[in-house]
């Protein structure tokens, strides 16, 4: 079972949940929380991170809970909306809602990830210097 942690008190969070979403299951969440783990496990909100570095996807958008524990991962075809947006904004990780497991009949929690119109026009106005959002 592999832990992943990110120390996420020093980095620049940029909360998104405000947006319009997309309510979607959290991938690979058997890699990295155990059944048990996933039935106790509490989050409304989430932290997503890119991982540019992914040997699989170079896409890659981690999960983490609010604690900094990597929960499982964003799916391919949602990472490669997010990815180049998220790169443009270049903060170091992203507030979305979700929901805890069993609140939809499973033990995997759920995200709810901007649409891609949402993420482009935030991304789009966050250049321009005329989005708001930073978390501290």
């Amino acid at each position: 079972m592999t832990r992943r942690r990110k120390k996420l008190d020093d980095l620049q969070v940029v909360d998104l949940s405000g947006l319009d979403t997309i309510r979607q299951k959290v991938k690979g969440v058997s890699f990295y929380l155990s059944v048990n783990e996933r039935k106790h496990a509490v989050a409304n909100s989430f932290m997503l991170v890119r991982d540019p570095r992914n040997e699989y996807d170079s896409n890659a958008v981690g999960v983490y809970s609010p604690e900094g524990r990597q929960v499982g991962h964003v799916s391919a075809s949602r990472a490669v909306i997010l990815a180049p947006e998220f790169d443009r904004i270049g903060a170091d990780a992203y507030r979305v809602s979700g929901a805890p497991p069993n609140t939809e009949g499973s033990v995997v929690p759920f995200i709810d990830l901007p649409t891609a119109p949402a993420i482009r026009a935030f991304a789009a106005a966050w250049i321009a210097g005329d989005a708001s959002g930073v978390a501290d």
